[in-house]
């Protein structure tokens, strides 16, 4: 088969015809440099591949919401016809990308999840109405990718999605997510990490994992378990030098931009200097420290500085935004400094991501 595009599991390849492409996608789905499924990469790739029919094989717990979307309308755009097969676990943003699908097939023993999407914010209540309004709009969306493969109604998909209902393939067959059913796949349980295709799902984020009524999953009873690295490295020796590998290219990646991160934020204080290396943490674990620093500093008398300086709150509504006022050439005074970085804080505290 000529090769197209590579990553280590994220692979796209054409057979000798130019009819027929396959394309395997196992791992987390975002585009992050942590995760493995790249939606930017891979709409690209679909938009100049001519083909007339594509397998896609997957395996993934999820990721990303807007990411699985943009894979999920890439090939609803493309004109060939796709095949779905699960190989292993197909849960959550994962099921946004086989509901694309025409043609789904699932193994006796693979799962399937569906809930509500999720994030994390900081701020203040217009900020958290502001967030819940968003999830409410991206839950419709994905509603919609989900009413068109299995012609439920909106009540019902709602009702399993607040559930976050974990589908047999008999259960997910039933509810039209999947089409067929196939023979069990390369995968096996153990506590709460799924092992599938030389990858491994951490479970931990869902609180309703649960597969005991789910007889074809194998599933490790406790005696069976790994208990210690040595056992592990002994029975997967390759797995173990590639998680061992990923994670050593990780922790440098994350290592550099934590520093990076810190470095570029641009306040003058001791807690950054101490997150950089003597009490190493990134910039989202010290900003509410940050924020307490600069509102106490602010809060403390000082000759050079009048009465009516605007405190920490105050800042959020100030138009025009801080820093933009011209200062006639004149050096900015410390209090003048002093509210700029905190606005910077304010600013990153506010951030959020929808998964």
């Amino acid at each position: 088969m000529a090769e197209q595009s590579k990553l280590k599991i994220m692979n796209l390849k054409t057979d000798d015809s130019g009819k027929n492409a396959e394309l395997t996608l196992y791992g987390d789905i975002g585009d992050s440099f942590w995760e493995d499924i790249s939606s930017k990469r891979l709409v690209q790739d679909l938009e100049n591949l001519d083909v007339e029919n594509i397998t896609l094989n997957i395996s993934s717990n999820g990721g990303g919401t807007t990411a699985a979307i943009a894979i999920s309308n890439a090939l609803k755009r493309h004109k060939a016809r796709v095949i779905a097969n699960i190989d292993g676990i197909v849960a959550s943003a994962a099921t946004i990308i086989t509901s694309a699908c025409d043609v789904v097939r699932m193994p006796k023993n693979a799962l399937f999840m569906i809930h509500n999407p999720w994030t994390i914010a900081m701020g203040e209540e217009k900020d958290f109405e502001k967030m819940a309004e968003t999830l409410s709009k991206v839950k419709n969306s994905i509603i919609e990718t989900y009413i068109d493969k299995t012609g439920m109604n909106k009540e019902k998909l709602s009702e399993l999605m607040d559930k976050e209902s974990w589908f047999s393939a008999n259960e997910a067959k039933e509810y039209g997510f999947v089409d067929e059913i196939i023979e069990n796949t390369d995968m096996e349980i153990i506590g709460n990490k799924i092992l599938s295709h030389g990858l491994v799902f951490n479970m931990t984020k869902f609180k309703n994992f649960k597969i005991s009524n789910n007889s074809n999953v194998n599933n490790k009873n406790e005696e069976d378990v790994i208990v210690n690295e040595k056992e592990f490295m002994e029975k997967y020796p390759d797995l173990y030098d590639e998680i061992v590998n990923k994670a050593k290219e990780i922790g440098k990646t994350e290592e550099r931009n934590r520093i990076e991160e810190l470095e570029n934020f641009g306040v003058d204080s001791e807690i950054i200097s101490r997150a950089k290396f003597k009490e190493p943490k990134n910039l989202s674990e010290i900003a509410l420290d940050l924020a307490n620093e600069m509102k106490n500093k602010m809060s403390e008398p000082a000759g050079n500085i009048p009465e009516s300086t605007p405190k920490i709150e105050d800042y959020r509504n100030q138009n025009p935004p801080l820093g933009t006022m011209p200062n006639n050439g004149v050096e900015k005074t410390q209090a003048e400094k002093d509210k700029e970085e905190a606005d910077k804080i304010l600013a990153f505290a506010n951030k959020g991501g929808i998964k």
